[in-house]
């Protein structure tokens, strides 16, 4: 994907005037609704920040125009165009031994200094270009559920680093995990249940040395 560098380049690239960019970002607070939606199989409630018309619609070419230009490696399925939870699940057909790992508060870990810090340095967008495009996927400082950029920032940022973010795994007995859906779920496979369940710790660990990674102050 080519970098983009100017904020006229960036609002072309959308197609949505700047001034009226600036003006949502200036704002964006007015641009959400809060919605509580009652999980019942897990006793939770999830609180979702959907934003509105306008809004989503801007997101939306952020998305498709933007982030999907985001390489992510093979083993992302969930939020990515061709890929599917069929496609996740036939990565681990035939292993004796599968196991999913929930990542934790996963939207609200995804804070906007990390957000920035990826399509400034990552993607290569121009300064005043990651700081808008920051403040038009983020809010109340992380990337809200419920708005479309979320997933795939979130699925961008995870495997900015590529393959080394899962290299704990490349064992004959464990399968490389995958990136399976939109609630930030990890799954991993292996022939040997004792070795799968092994490799759960070196996978949250090389997930968190990730986020790390990307969070350091670059000079």
């Amino acid at each position: 994907m080519s970098s983009i560098v100017s904020l006229s380049a960036f609002a072309w690239r959308l197609g949505v005037p700047l001034k009226r960019l600036q003006a949502i970002g200036d704002h964006i607070g007015e641009h959400y609704s809060h919605v509580a939606l009652q999980d019942k199989k897990r006793s939770k409630v999830r609180h979702l920040w959907v934003p509105d018309a306008e809004l989503m619609e801007v997101q939306r070419r952020i998305k498709s125009l933007v982030l999907d230009e985001f390489e992510v490696t093979e083993a992302v399925h969930g939020s990515v165009r061709g890929r599917s939870p069929a496609s996740n699940a036939s990565q681990h057909l035939g292993q004796s031994c599968v196991v999913t790992l929930d990542v934790k508060d996963f939207f609200t870990s995804v804070r906007y200094y990390i957000v920035y810090r990826m399509i400034r340095h990552e993607v290569g967008m121009g300064r005043d270009v990651a700081r808008l495009l920051t403040r038009l996927t983020t809010f109340r400082s992380y990337s809200p559920q419920g708005a479309p950029t979320s997933v795939r920032a979130a699925y961008c940022l995870s495997c900015s680093g590529g393959p080394r973010a899962f290299a704990s795994t490349s064992g004959a007995l464990c399968r490389l995990p995958t990136l399976a859906d939109q609630k930030g779920s990890a799954i991993l496979s292996g022939s040997d249940r004792q070795m799968s369940v092994n490799h759960c710790g070196p996978v949250a660990h090389d997930f968190e040395a990730e986020a790390c990674r990307l969070c350091r102050v670059r000079r």
